[in-house]
């Protein structure tokens, strides 16, 4: 946006129009609607994550069960790899 001096060299304040903010106020709505939609189920399944099949809270007992698979860290093992060959490939 091009600023408007005044006579004395400083910038004037412009207001914004009724249509600026319907505009922002639309973009608003469309990203706090994004971000509960997105958020809020993310934020439930990773709830869930310190839950057993019960629903019992056993903290972090499934992320140590899920890491001392040894199946499991080779996948994620593998799953890292292809991510950085595939950066080095992309970025270079």
């Amino acid at each position: 946006m091009a600023e408007v001096l005044s006579q004395r060299g400083r910038p004037l304040r412009t207001s914004l129009s009724r249509d600026d903010l319907i505009q922002g106020g639309g973009l608003l709505a469309m990203a706090a609607f994004l971000l509960v939609t997105m958020l809020l189920p993310l934020l439930w399944i990773f709830s869930r994550s310190f839950e057993d099949g019960d629903g019992s809270f056993v903290g972090l007992a499934n992320y140590l069960k899920y890491f001392s698979t040894p199946a499991l860290v080779t996948s994620a093992e593998h799953t890292l790899t292809i991510g950085v060959i595939t950066t080095v490939i992309v970025v270079g």
